[in-house]
């Protein structure tokens, strides 16, 4: 598996890097903002890195590649349109709180405001099943 990921992150978008002093064997989860900020060596290769962060690759430091550390399942699914996915967060939030970051999403341009004004206007996020294709609706009797 580490030899398959370093020969996908050595092509990757996102810059590598390297914290010497990473504590691989603690289990502990830093909660609101008490995290170390460790110092951290960027532009390193895939061999040397321990790290993948968001910065793009080819552009400025301005620019981010979303990189997430996620405490619970997700499942990824692949769309009836070639190239685009469904994500599926196995986690229960309130529909203010889920409104919030599909706005958030929309704004930065992760989710198109179509589909969060019109998810907004339903009370719910909704996706096609993956065998489903656009304009096979089957008509409610």
């Amino acid at each position: 598996m580490k030899d398959n990921m370093i020969r996908l992150l050595g092509s990757a978008k996102r810059r590598l890097a390297l914290v010497e002093d990473i504590d691989t064997n603690s289990s502990k989860d830093y909660q609101g903002g008490d995290a170390p900020v460790l110092p951290i060596k960027y532009d390193v290769t895939a061999a040397e890195a321990n790290l993948v962060t968001s910065y793009a690759v080819a552009y400025t430091d301005h620019l981010h590649y979303p990189v997430l550390d996620l405490d619970f399942g997700v499942q990824v699914v692949p769309s009836s349109t070639p190239g685009q996915y469904h994500l599926y967060l196995d986690r229960i939030v309130s529909w203010e709180k889920y409104s919030r970051v599909l706005d958030a999403m929309a704004d930065a341009g992760l989710l198109e405001r179509g589909y969060v004004d019109a998810s907004k206007k339903r009370g719910h996020t909704a996706v096609r099943l993956p065998w489903v294709r656009k304009g096979q609706w089957k008509k409610a009797s």
